[in-house]
């Protein structure tokens, strides 16, 4: 009895033999969801305790940067009862907010994509569909325009198990609402990454392309699809001018690069990898305007200039081209592979490059305001004070914080502006580039001047009034070979 005492511990969740490590549970254990990220374990076991439920342990998951919770957490009771009391509190309102409650030992429910619906296509219609062809349905979401209302062509459903996930997979490509639905398991986050880096962004499209005609490309020229999506407008249900391609792995999606600039249905395709939203936000961070080019430079020339001439990493290089001669118009683009490169970059401002003097408009301070940041992929709950605390948490001296309302839908923005208190503020928030704010990695930058505005709305002026005078010269020869 004495051994038994020393080598047993009773822990709230059950009997753990200390020695070997070994759990024996006698509890049962709760999900919380959906908690106000400045819940402490105190807050949770008091509202239970308030409702006569006795709790065991309370452990919620806290973010290891910020300390906020990340509003969630697990319950242990001692006994059944107190365990089937808890159960009935789901949805009961706690700290401003709804809580979600289910037990932790149910079997996870098997998610489904359904793709191809129509745009006014509701979630009762979705459950519907399946619960009259025999599938019972968990959970239904259809995703929203935020600004019109309206489906956006896909959803998802929550099946309980195998059995109904294998049925549900037989009404791929049934007729629902007058399309063809697409069915299949909701990839992992994971499956998601891999197949990433076998998907193509395909761009310059003819507005009457079909898929298959895309499809029909791709395998002409040996590579092997498994999937295409074309974009098409709800209204007209024509083909938006782009779409995405699933080749079977990465060696077909680098021959697929290959046919960048290809011929196809009379129209010059752009092909490139297709990147998420981050990437092109983090993509855009790091991009300088490059003008005054030579109109023989090629994109070659360009990367050679800042890589081979002058050692800085260039990631990404962009011309932009006359559709009728071919000729690059004098001006481009090149991405670079982080700030400092863009600082190195900016030094080459008014250097020789083919004759000509290269112009890097954010040479002069990459125009930016002196101690403010631009931080965007914040979450959709971020709010003003929550940034400001954001960097206050990190030892940074905050002077405001904006950020934006949509004007429609009156909700937060998800970037903002921070007027930080000085140089040296600026410089340890750019350093916090990628690090997670409210669960995701937040991207800060240099805050751009309004003069960058009007210096690109100058150049867009000058360049409307240079079309002007060609127009005027054309007009008037038209005149002369007349008379």
């Amino acid at each position: 009895k004495q051994w038994y005492q020393r080598r047993v511990a009773i822990t709230a969740g059950g009997v753990k033999f200390m020695g070997n490590g070994i759990m024996i549970k006698h509890g049962k254990e709760i999900f919380c969801g959906n908690l106000n990220f400045d819940t402490t374990e105190k807050d949770l076991e008091d509202f239970f305790v308030h409702n006569g439920i006795p709790v065991g342990k309370v452990t919620i998951l806290y973010d290891k940067i910020t300390g906020d919770c990340k509003g969630c957490g697990f319950i242990n009771f001692l006994d059944e009862s107190a365990f089937n009391k808890a159960l009935k509190l789901d949805g009961s309102e706690f700290d401003g907010r709804n809580i979600r409650i289910k037990s932790s030992n149910e079997p996870k429910a098997i998610t489904i994509f359904c793709g191809n619906l129509n745009f006014d296509t509701t979630a009762n219609d979705l459950e519907r569909f399946f619960v009259d062809n025999g599938i019972p349905v968990v959970k239904v979401r259809v995703v929203y325009d935020k600004i019109t209302g309206d489906c956006k062509g896909f959803g998802f459903i929550d099946v309980l198990d195998e059995s109904a996930f294998n049925k549900a997979l037989q009404l791929n490509n049934s007729k629902f609402d007058g399309k063809n639905i697409r069915i299949k398991r909701e990839e992992t986050l994971k499956e998601k990454r891999q197949r990433a880096a076998t998907t193509v962004f395909c761009g310059g499209l003819r507005f009457d392309v079909t898929e298959n005609d895309l499809k029909t490309f791709f395998i002409d020229n040996g590579i092997q699809v498994s999937n295409v999506k074309i974009a098409c407008d709800y209204e007209t249900g024509y083909c938006k001018g782009f779409g995405f391609v699933d080749v079977l792995d990465e060696s077909a999606a680098n021959e697929a690069l290959k046919l960048n600039g290809s011929e196809f249905d009379g129209c010059k395709l752009k092909i490139n990898f297709h990147e998420s939203k981050r990437q092109r936000d983090q993509s855009r961070a790091n991009s300088l305007y490059c003008g005054n080019l030579s109109f023989d430079v090629t994109e070659e020339d360009l990367k050679n200039f800042f890589m081979v001439e002058n050692g800085i990493h260039v990631t990404k290089v962009k011309l932009a081209y006359d559709n009728e001669t071919g000729d690059c118009k004098g001006f481009g683009f090149i991405n670079v592979l982080d700030e400092s490169a863009v600082n190195e970059a900016l030094k080459l401002h008014g250097s020789l490059f083919r004759g000509r003097v290269i112009n890097l408009p954010g040479s002069q301070k990459r125009n930016q305001r002196s101690n403010q940041v631009y931080c965007t992929f914040l979450t959709k709950n971020a709010s003003e004070q929550d940034l400001k605390r954001f960097f206050m948490d990190h030892g940074i001296q905050v002077r405001d914080v904006k950020i934006p309302v949509d004007k429609r839908t009156k909700q937060l923005k998800t970037f903002g502006f921070a007027t930080l208190s000085d140089e040296t503020a600026v410089s340890k928030a750019l350093e916090l580039n990628g690090v997670k704010f409210k669960g995701q990695g937040i991207i800060i930058n240099h805050a751009m001047h309004s003069g960058t505005k009007a210096v690109n709305s100058g150049t867009k002026a000058v360049n409307s009034g240079t079309k002007a005078v060609n127009s005027g010269a054309k007009a008037s020869m038209n005149v002369l070979d007349n008379l």
